[in-house]
């Protein structure tokens, strides 16, 4: 649910601060559903209830946006009148969608929307074309956004505890992903074009429904890091042994059942700090 509040007024700023009228009515907005005014801050990160500035003197913008657990249910409309916003983070809050305006935050580059109730989200997401970090963890996604696939920027996607079962086909359209999070889905199956991620460095599936993985990941040239356990895996296949650049596998000691010797000659066995049932395969000096 999104909403506009239609009686707040034109403003030249928003408590003192000089920013746009346009900005400063989105804050007003917000402000009215929390209760309290939004606080000025140095710095904005994601635990944070606030707003940081950017620009000089007569020409200040909205440049960071902090709205941690205040059990938001709505964004305001017009909230791609931030046209200025770098970061948003509006994490542990109750909202159900994001407003298409949000396209018109032209300058975004880093989007935290975790534990919402989120169930999609509006195709103009996929103009945030400077867009880097997104992280919809814990919300509850069924099927994957297709409009996540346009943001060619993309390096680092937080997908953690959701409920999709496939990711499309589009997903290699991200070649510049560095950082992929897909723990605890219902993933059943890798689409093989994941094998046009090529500058993947890490790749997280542990905790869904995977009882194979596409040979196309072996094509995964810059893969250092692979966590599969807690899948219906019962082995681990060959290929991996074929990654250049893979350092660390973690996985859960039956999917080391059955395991190809090419993988053991490469991999040593060290027990992993994480619970007994994993193990991790580290490369060799």
């Amino acid at each position: 649910m999104t909403k506009s509040t239609s009686n707040v007024s034109s403003t030249s700023g928003y408590n003192g601060i000089e920013v746009s009228p346009a900005e400063a009515n989105v804050l007003h907005e917000i402000e009215m559903q929390v209760g309290i005014p939004i606080p000025l801050k140095k710095t904005v990160t994601n635990g944070t209830f606030g707003y940081a500035i950017t620009g000089k003197r007569k020409n200040l913008h909205v440049g960071k946006l902090g709205l941690y657990n205040k059990k938001l249910e709505w964004l305001p409309d017009r909230f791609g009148n931030l046209t200025w916003l770098t970061s948003a983070f509006m994490e542990e809050n109750l909202l159900t969608s994001i407003p298409k305006s949000i396209g018109g935050c032209e300058h975004l580059m880093v989007l935290g929307l975790a534990f919402n109730q989120l169930t999609e989200l509006p195709a103009s997401l996929g103009k945030l074309a400077r867009l880097r970090r997104l992280d919809l963890s814990r919300n509850q996604f069924s099927l994957f956004p297709a409009c996540i696939t346009r943001l060619l920027n993309l390096k680092d996607l937080w997908f953690v505890r959701n409920k999709i079962e496939y990711l499309p086909s589009s997903i290699g359209a991200l070649t510049r992903l560095q950082y992929l999070w897909l723990m605890h889905n219902k993933l059943i199956e890798l689409p093989p074009e994941i094998e046009w991620l090529a500058s993947l460095d890490r790749l997280e599936v542990s905790g869904n429904m995977l009882r194979t993985l596409p040979e196309s990941l072996a094509r995964l040239h810059s893969l250092h890091f692979l966590h599969i356990a807690n899948n219906p895996l019962t082995s681990l296949p060959a290929f991996l042994g074929d990654l250049p650049a893979l350092h660390l596998i973690v996985a859960s000691k039956d999917q080391v059942q059955g395991t190809p010797p090419s993988i053991l000659r490469r991999f040593q066995f060290n027990i992993s700090i994480e619970p007994d049932w994993m193990l991790s395969l580290s490369i060799q000096g």
